[in-house]
Parts: C-alpha cells; structure tokens; sequence
C-alpha cells in the first residue's frame, strides 16, 4: 500500500511538473497583467506583458496596458513609444480615443504641445462623450492663450 501512495505523489509532482511547462498564452499574460497593475505591482505586469507581446507582437491592447505600465513609472519615452505602437495597430480600434488621450498626456509632459493638442483633438473626434481630452485641449488653449476656448472645453 505504501507503494502506491508513494506512485500517486510521484505521478501527481511530474504532473504538476510538465503542467508548469506549458507555455501560456499571450491573453493569459495579458490578464495576469490587468490584476497585477490593479494591485499595484508595476514591474510583475511590465514582464507580463513583455511575455504577452513577445507571444504576439501584434497584440495592441497589450501595447496601450504596458504604456499605461510605463506611465505609471514616469518612462516616458518608453510609454510614448507603446502608445505609438498601439496607434498603428488600431487607430480606431475600441478605446483608442484613450491611447490618444494618455498620448497627449505624455506629450505634455515632453513640451510637445502641437502634437498633444492634436491627439486631444483625435480622443474628442473619436468620442465626443470621453471628457478627458476636454480637459487637456482646455489646459493647452489656456496655456496658449486662447481664455474662451478654454473655458468652453472646461464647461
């Protein structure tokens, strides 16, 4: 009798063994990235997704979240670079008035105020409805100079 339970715990750990050898895919990836950048684990869901796009290089979505990553961490070059990626991918993919609207978030930052506006301008032609790039057009107006079309992207 022994023997055999020494037989199942062998068989169960090859088990266990090879089940860990299979390789995963890049959505599953892309999913263990979602919970580890909603509990805060950053660097865990930038190599989640890094596995993600190594599996799928054309995997837009997984360009947009490791972007996000990126921002988060302030690498700028390197979230500009994602957000660019997923641009080309799916210009006008679901969501992608949000890849503009963090684009001219980032282009902010860099001083580059043209090609902010004209992202804030491309989120609002995408969807009216999203009030964020609203909100960045109205700081670059202000910032220009132009008071009333400020305000009236506040309101």
């Amino acid at each position: 009798m022994r023997s055999f339970g020494s037989t199942c715990v062998v068989v169960l750990l090859s088990f266990l063994s090879l089940q860990a050898q299979i390789p995963r895919s890049a959505k599953e990836y892309f999913d263990t990235a979602i919970v580890h950048l909603q509990q805060g684990k950053v660097d865990e869901a930038l190599n989640d997704l890094n596995a993600a796009l190594k599996l799928n290089s054309r995997f837009g979505e997984a360009y947009f979240l490791r972007g996000n990553a990126h921002f988060a961490k302030m690498n700028l070059d390197e979230a500009l670079v994602d957000y660019n990626k997923a641009i080309e991918l799916g210009p006008s993919a679901r969501g992608a008035e949000i890849v503009y609207n963090n684009r001219s978030s980032i282009r902010i930052f860099k001083g580059d105020y043209d090609g902010a506006l004209a992202d804030a301008n491309k989120a609002i032609s995408i969807n009216p409805s999203y009030s964020k790039p609203y909100n960045l057009r109205a700081n670059l107006k202000q910032i220009s100079g132009d008071l009333e079309g400020a305000l009236a992207d506040f309101d």
